[in-house]
């Protein structure tokens, strides 16, 4: 596999045309006196002739005009108003103030005082359980450092006694939107979900050209090209792509357990004993125990491995799957559920699993509906995760990593590892982080240990490590409580600290060639033979690449051949595609036809076979593959990102994106080495450490697979089922 040289992020390379812009709006900006004015303000920005607006805080908009509109909004008690020029205006502030006018459909843009784009497609809605409905749509957001972030909003009618509120949202169909209005008499909406079940977008759909359009990659396409057809002029060159970053380093992870169908867990657990407990009072749980231990106990690799299956009905000591009922409110809504989450002791080692989770139980029907996929349990996505996570508790229960091979426990012995978790506290009251520190050494025994820290701004606290370290970062995140939540965690190395960071930043797609491609092999096209026999023509005779010459020919004589028997003068790509796939088994999925088809791209505005995922003559994902780091210039300094692909082939649904995190190493009055050296000498062995598959069932994790032992070692010592902040 050809190693990724350039990335791409979702993160806009443009540079504004101030002339441009000038040329063709005006921008004032309005300062609230107080809050509660807003609706008072919203309302005559209604009857004015703006086009958009974009907040700047809670008391401060800039709203866009046509060059010299009647404003018709005057300062006055409640504002102020204010013409400003454009590089008043932060780069993001611009762009959105253009993006809201827009869909992602081929419209001239129409003015939308809504502060944030939201997109919405015909089917994304549905009906409420208990009366009403559920419409959502996907936020698309410029940030400061200009990274176009894309997010699913849900909105809800209102129920019949709810209290009716001012920010209602109207779904417009034409332009597939959904708008604000005030005081609205006609149907409108309200943001929020209030269901238990999540709204999701694709983050995209390679499969054929309608899923493409439904996918966030495919919506922000069309936005992007939009926004160059309409406002070109307003940007230098007329173009807005996403940044490419050359990639400093890349690789693909050694890897440290080989898994056949989840078969490396299973090892794990040879000869011993597995008790599969149920609730006493909730005969659902012992139903799908019975399923549960009745699958395992079938399995032929668990016979081969010796493992014993053995149901109860009370925890014993040794490994326990326990089959209880979800009681999280925040799950269960307004159901009687008593809580049966048990921590566990040093002798009973216990992986939960819920009825409404594994298996799939409707309140509504009464029923679980839990099948083993493709009927052998060992093979079960679900069942192989929580037989990992048995064995992380296992590991930590027993002071000893077994779940990989000595190599990587050497390369793990080599670091230290911090977790760090953000207990709840008031607005006003001291942020405290709970922190834990984890080791191994080189012949895998596990240490950990951990504090509470209470962060001050005085700075005055007792000198010890973790503490220490609590206020590096601290003062890393500007003392923003909030920020706490993107910590993923730190590396130690020779007494250099590197923190790890959640980003907005994401890899994205060659998405405007993807897009064209998609287009190139819409199935609903139409074509004529004789024309198409003409095209072939033209194709026998294009390069072949490192096909042989005869087996190219006979590719093309199949498609003649096809082609020819089609008894109609006019069909449609999707026609001829079906015949050929009749033609010969996996017909596309040899060389030489895709070959062909590649060359009626270049030949031709059609092709019969999606080039998207291919990876020839190169591929359309860099980076989605392998393990990448890059620098990203924020804030005027250079910041060292990491990126963590796909282990597996890319399918054709990808249902989220591939983030950036943040690689910031700390200053440390110990450490002698530059930040670059830490990072560089560092970050070959963090593609190792994140190359395990028990983290995330089958895929690379996405930070060293430490912090999930000093996670899980948090939550056995403290887990309240109560207290939010010990999950």
């Amino acid at each position: 596999m050809a190693k990724t040289t350039n990335i791409q992020v979702n993160c806009l390379d443009m540079e504004l045309d101030k002339t441009g812009l000038n040329s063709k709006f005006d921008v004032y900006k309005i300062v609230l006196t107080q809050q509660e004015y807003f609706s008072d303000f919203y309302r005559q920005l209604q009857a004015s002739p703006a086009l958009s607006m974009v907040y700047k805080n809670k008391l401060n908009y800039y709203v866009l005009f046509s060059k010299r509109a009647s404003v018709k909004l005057q300062t006055c008690d409640q504002f102020t108003v204010t013409m400003v020029p454009f590089s008043d205006l932060n780069p993001n502030q611009v762009v959105q103030l253009l993006l809201n006018q827009l869909t992602n459909l081929t419209l001239a843009p129409e003015r939308n005082l809504t502060p944030e784009l939201y997109v919405t497609l015909p089917k994304w809605q549905r009906n409420r359980r208990l009366g009403g409905q559920i419409r959502y749509a996907l936020k698309v957001k410029l940030t400061w450092h200009n990274e176009l972030v894309l997010s699913v909003t849900s909105f809800r009618t209102p129920s019949e006694h709810e209290k009716l509120p001012t920010e209602r949202y109207q779904y417009c169909e034409k332009r597939g939107l959904m708008v604000r209005q005030f005081d609205s008499k006609e149907p409108y909406w309200i943001r929020g979900n209030k269901t238990k079940i999540n709204n999701t977008v694709d983050f995209l759909n390679t499969d054929q050209l309608e899923r493409f359009e439904r996918s966030k990659v495919g919506i922000v396409t069309q936005l992007q090209h939009e926004l160059k057809r309409n406002f070109g002029k307003c940007f230098k060159k007329e173009t807005v792509t996403f940044a490419n970053y050359p990639v400093l380093k890349v690789a693909r992870p050694k890897p440290s357990l080989k898994s056949e169908h989840g078969a490396s867990i299973w090892r794990y657990f040879k000869d011993q004993t597995i008790n599969v407990i149920s609730e006493p009072t909730e005969p659902k749980t012992g139903e799908l125990a019975t399923q549960i231990a009745l699958a395992l106990t079938k399995s032929p690799l668990l016979q081969e491995l010796k493992l014993v299956i053995q149901q109860r009905e009370h925890l014993v000591d040794g490994l326990n799957l326990s089959v209880i009922r979800e009681a999280r409110p925040e799950k269960v809504g307004k159901a009687n559920v008593i809580e049966t989450y048990q921590r566990g002791t040093e002798t009973q080692i216990i992986q939960h699993l819920t009825i409404e989770n594994v298996g799939h139980y409707s309140l509504d029907s009464d029923l679980t509906s839990w099948q083993p996929k493709q009927g052998e349990v060992t093979i079960d996505p679900a069942m192989v995760n929580i037989f990992q996570n048995l064995a992380v508790k296992a590991d930590i229960r027993a002071g000893q990593l077994r779940l990989v091979d000595n190599e990587l426990i050497e390369t793990t012995s080599r670091y230290q590892y911090y977790w760090f978790n953000s207990l709840k506290t008031g607005r006003q009251d001291p942020c405290r982080i709970a922190v834990v520190k984890a080791t191994v050494t080189a012949t895998g025994q596990l240490a950990f240990s951990d504090q509470v820290v209470t962060l001050s701004d005085t700075g005055e606290f007792k000198r010890d490590e973790l503490t220490e370290l609590c206020y590096l970062i601290w003062d890393n995140l500007n003392h923003h409580k909030w920020l706490w939540a993107l910590v993923d965690g730190v590396i130690c190395s020779q007494d250099s600290y590197l923190l790890i960071m959640q980003t907005q930043l994401q890899l994205m797609p060659k998405s405007e060639e993807l897009m064209e491609r998609h287009q190139r092999a819409d199935g609903s096209r139409v074509l004529v033979r004789s024309v198409v026999l003409s095209d072939l023509a033209l194709v026998a005779t294009s390069p072949v690449g490192k096909i042989s010459a005869d087996d190219y020919q006979a590719a093309i004589a199949a498609f003649r051949d096809v082609i020819e028997q089609i008894p109609d003068p006019t069909f449609t790509v999707d026609e001829v595609r079906q015949r050929l796939k009749k033609h010969a088994n996996r017909f596309f999925s040899n060389r030489a036809v895709q070959q062909v088809c590649r060359n009626f791209e270049q030949v031709t505005d059609y092709t019969f076979n999606n080039s998207a995922r291919q990876t020839q003559p190169y591929s359309l994902f860099p980076g989605f593959r392998d393990i990448g780091l890059i620098q990203i210039k924020q804030d005027h300094q250079w910041v060292y990102h990491y990126y963590v692909g796909t282990n597996a082939p890319l399918p054709q649904t990808v249902s989220r994106a591939i983030r950036l995190r943040a690689l910031i190493p700390l200053p440390s009055q110990t450490s002698k080495d530059a930040p670059d050296e830490v990072v560089n000498r560092v970050f070959p062995d963090l593609i190792n450490l994140m190359g395990v598959e028990f983290v995330r069932n089958g895929q690379w994790t996405v930070k060293p697979f430490m912090m999930k032992y000093a996670r899980e070692y948090w939550r056995l010592k403290t887990y309240d089922p109560q207290k939010k902040d010990s999950k």
